[in-house]
């Protein structure tokens, strides 16, 4: 399991792209949270935001 910043650096997506991902795609992007409420990504999260960023930036979708 991997922190957000950790994540943000593997993937180069800013901790605030990723938080707000997590809103918009609500029940397909959701991190485990610890006790303390930090969010702690798993290799299928990482999976799921390599397919958001791929269809955002590579294919030109709208989060809409």
């Amino acid at each position: 399991m991997l922190s957000i910043g950790e994540v943000s650096k593997l993937t180069g997506i800013s901790p605030y792209t990723l938080r707000y991902w997590e809103k918009e795609f609500n029940g397909i992007l959701e991190p485990k949270r610890t006790k303390g409420g930090q969010r702690r990504y798993s290799k299928s999260c990482l999976r799921i935001i390599d397919e958001i960023y791929f269809l955002l930036k590579e294919e030109m979708y709208s989060i809409k």
